[in-house]
């Protein structure tokens, strides 16, 4: 929604239009608004993209626009997004406070000098470094392989494996992610709480809950599909 004319009725469609099909629907909002979270979870996105996260407390405003109290500030009003699940509104609730993703970009150079303080945050799953908003704030205006971008990248990727934290790497450019793969800058979609067994062996997704493995929440498969 924050770089296209998509409308709260087109992302309603869109959810729609998932649904049964196991697909998981994130959206990225305008802004950091604590109103966006709500509207768009409750519709039946299952993670939301803040752009704009320079502060610590923007970081932790986000996690609560996603959480129901006392976790969080996310009013309850989400009946297409737990009818859409086959779930009754406490079993959403539950579902919701623990398989919501919450991604923040880091795309300011405020951002990246408070990037310790950001991804200290709990309820933070991903940092989301949004390199050509960055090259403006930086003053290299869409050069974002300048060694001042760089720089910035590699603090925040630093931090984020510190922090235990998936990163994803947006410069705009074709192949520039698997470039930045191959250089180090992981493009990891996953869970912050997700992880193998101890012995080594990958978890195996299980239907309504985040896949131990990485990855995003896997709707529950018995989803019935409302009807326009």
């Amino acid at each position: 929604m924050e770089h296209s004319p998509v409308s709260l009725q087109s992302l309603r469609d869109i959810v729609l239009a998932t649904r049964g099909t196991g697909a998981v629907v994130i959206t990225r909002v305008p802004s950091t608004s604590r109103g966006w979270p709500k509207r768009v979870l409750d519709m039946g996105s299952l993670g939301v993209i803040f752009p704009f996260t320079s502060t610590r407390e923007l970081a932790a405003q986000a996690v609560a626009s996603c959480k129901y109290p006392p976790l969080g500030i996310r009013g309850f009003g989400a009946g297409l997004a737990a009818s859409g699940y086959g779930m009754a509104a406490a079993d959403y609730a539950k579902f919701a406070d623990e398989n919501v993703v919450v991604v923040v970009i880091i795309e300011q150079k405020q951002a990246v000098d408070d990037i310790e303080a950001i991804a200290s945050v709990p309820g933070i799953d991903v940092l989301f470094i949004g390199a050509n908003d960055l090259s403006y704030s930086l003053g290299v205006r869409g050069r974002t392989t300048e060694p001042i971008v760089e720089q910035a990248v590699e603090k925040v990727v630093g931090r984020g494996q510190e922090a235990r934290h998936p990163r994803r790497l947006s410069r705009g450019q074709p192949g520039r992610g698997q470039q930045a793969d191959r250089a180090g800058h992981p493009v990891l979609p996953g869970r912050q709480r997700s992880g193998p067994h101890e012995d080594g062996r990958p978890r195996a997704p299980v239907q309504g809950r985040a896949p131990r493995g990485g990855g995003f929440p896997t709707p529950p498969a018995a989803a019935p599909r409302p009807e326009h």
